[in-house]
């Protein structure tokens, strides 16, 4: 894959991007345990290595609370 990218001249790219887009906006839109579940994760550590933190989240909740 990384060699099709090379001589294509784009950016390296893997299918692993989209497991982990998907996980990164199931979580943003349902949680973290959702994301895990539907990653097949036992436990919720691998999931947050595929899902990044929604840190828009902790601005809006900051902007609500002082």
């Amino acid at each position: 894959m990384n060699r099709a990218c090379r001589k294509a001249k784009i950016p390296e790219w893997s299918p692993n991007r989209l497991r982990h887009n998907a996980a990164t906006r199931i979580r943003k839109e349902f949680g973290i345990e959702a994301a895990q579940i539907i990653l097949g994760h036992s436990k919720v550590d691998a999931t947050q290595v595929y899902a990044e933190r929604d840190e828009s989240r902790a601005e809006k909740i900051m902007k609500k609370t002082g």
